[in-house]
């Protein structure tokens, strides 16, 4: 048979790598994603690392909001603008409005129960992290909080789950020499990736090392492969993209 390692799928486009992926994903057939992407500039996965920055602070007010306006916790964003518009007219710390279901209730919150089960989880993550490894703690967040699901139901979902296990796999190589390697040393981590702007690569490995491999033109530079296959090759994708250079608002008085 044909070595699947020396098959290539070039694409143009983010979104041409995630339908490749999610065809061959169906027809059983192992694939690797090449990318020259920053896996924190994912949408997904900053939404993930402002949970886990959250977690390792409560205290934090403006990490905390943010949290609570992540899709995947499944909060009424609603009750979200309700408890943050009175926390700033009652000046209190955001985790005491939280536990407090008289002040939840006064806010207006109308399902003050998805709200108690969301904070009790908080707690309980947060205590996790401070008293497990990471890696244990990584994997509890990812399945308890719903993140993992809303993954999986995703147009996208192959390619997404590939940089869920980059930043794993990151995670391990941190942590393998680090028994103690906690929560607050990942954050003290992204921090340093963010102030010194290093990226972290995105990548896909499934089947070991075997598998297709799906990349853009560009990151094909200087690979040989015996059969390449070029997606969406249609003018206007590749190149000749309209290019709207200006626009004519109309004027009043003209006829």
């Amino acid at each position: 048979g044909i070595n699947l390692n020396e098959i290539a799928i070039l694409h143009r486009e983010n979104r041409d790598a995630s339908e490749v992926s999610r065809s061959l994903a169906k027809a059983g057939i192992p694939f690797a994603i090449e990318s020259d992407e920053n896996l924190f500039s994912d949408d997904e996965i900053i939404k993930l690392a402002i949970l886990l920055r959250s977690l390792n602070d409560l205290n934090n007010d403006e990490l905390l909001s943010r949290a609570l306006c992540i899709d995947f916790l499944d909060l009424d964003y609603l009750d979200v603008l309700k408890i943050l518009r009175y926390k700033f007219s009652k000046k209190n710390q955001l985790i005491d409005i939280l536990k407090n279901s008289a002040n939840l209730k006064e806010a207006g919150v109308e399902n003050p129960e998805k709200i108690a089960l969301l904070f009790g989880n908080l707690l309980k993550w947060s205590h996790f992290s401070k008293n497990k490894n990471i890696l244990d703690f990584f994997e509890t967040v990812v399945r308890e909080s719903g993140f993992l699901n809303h993954l999986l139901s995703l147009d996208n979902s192959a390619g997404k789950l590939a940089k869920l296990e980059t930043l794993f796999e990151e995670i391990k190589k941190l942590a393998q020499n680090h028994k103690d390697y906690r929560l607050q040393d990942f954050v003290i981590y992204l921090d340093i990736l963010n102030n010194h702007h290093i990226n972290i690569k995105t990548s896909s490995k499934k089947a070991g090392n075997r598998g297709v491999r799906i990349m853009t033109a560009h990151k094909s530079k200087g690979l040989e492969y015996e059969y390449v296959y070029i997606t969406g090759a249609t003018d206007g994708h590749w190149g000749n993209k309209r290019e709207m250079r200006s626009f004519k608002i109309p004027i009043g008085g003209d006829s």
